[in-house]
């Protein structure tokens, strides 16, 4: 976020591991799990913005989400 000048909560996180969620939901960055591997512990998976099956989702959430 530092280095394009934006503000975390203005960023978009797109994570599949654990710690990458946890490190996106710390920065206050919008954060979307995409599962892979390693399932999310259900405390985690709550704080997440969304979970997609897929990262062709994504972009139709973001279309959504601007839409608002």
């Amino acid at each position: 976020a530092e280095f394009i000048g934006k503000d975390p909560t203005e960023c978009l996180v797109i994570e599949d591991s654990p710690n990458g969620v946890l490190a996106g939901i710390a920065a206050g960055g919008h954060t979307i799990y995409v599962p892979d591997k390693i399932d999310l512990p259900d405390e985690v998976r709550c704080a997440v913005t969304a979970e997609m099956k897929s990262l062709d989702e994504i972009i139709e959430w973001i279309e959504k989400e601007n839409s608002k």
